[in-house]
C-alpha cells in the first residue's frame, strides 16, 4: 500500500482523524504493515508543515520517525517521473501532487492507497481506502 501525505498531516497537524491515522501509522512504524510513500510526498508534508508555523523540532521528530520507522519504505521519484505525472495531468483531474503518487504506485507496482483524497477514488487500478479500514 502507498501512504498519501494527508494521512501523516492530520496527525503532524493535530486534525479531525489524528486519532485514527496515528492508530494507523503505529501499526506501519512497528513493522505489523508494510507500506510505501515517496520522497516527494515526504518533501510536501514539510513544507506544509513549515507554512504552518509548525516548530523546526517536531519536523525534525517526525523526519526521524519516518527515517525509522519499520514498515515504511520510501520511493525516491526520478526526473522522469516528473515528466510522467505532468501527463498524468494532462489525462486526467489529477494536481501534480496526486499525480505523482499514481506514477509512484505505478512503478512499485501498488493498487492500494490510503488517503482521504476522493481524487483516487474511482481511477482505473487504484483502490483508496482510509486507515480506519486497515486498523
Amino acid at each position: 500500500m502507498f501512504i498519501d501525505a494527508n494521512i501523516f498531516l492530520e496527525v503532524q497537524l493535530e486534525q479531525n482523524r489524528s486519532r485514527e491515522c496515528k492508530d494507523f501509522l503505529d501499526k506501519v512504524d512497528e513493522g505489523e504493515l508494510q507500506a510505501f510513500t515517496s520522497d516527494f510526498v515526504i518533501d510536501s508534508i514539510v513544507i506544509i508543515m513549515e507554512s504552518s508555523n509548525v516548530q523546526t523540532s517536531k519536523i525534525l521528530t517526525f523526519l526521524l520517525a519516518v527515517r525509522g520507522s519499520k514498515g515504511l519504505s520510501i520511493y525516491n521519484h526520478t526526473f522522469n517521473d516528473r515528466i510522467l505525472a505532468a501527463g498524468v495531468m494532462l489525462k486526467s483531474n489529477l494536481t501534480f501532487d496526486d499525480s505523482m503518487v499514481t506514477v509512484a504506485m505505478k512503478a512499485l507496482k501498488i493498487e492500494t492507497v490510503v488517503s482521504f483524497d476522493s481524487h483516487f477514488s474511482g481511477l482505473k487500478g487504484i483502490k483508496r481506502v482510509e486507515p480506519k479500514d486497515l486498523i
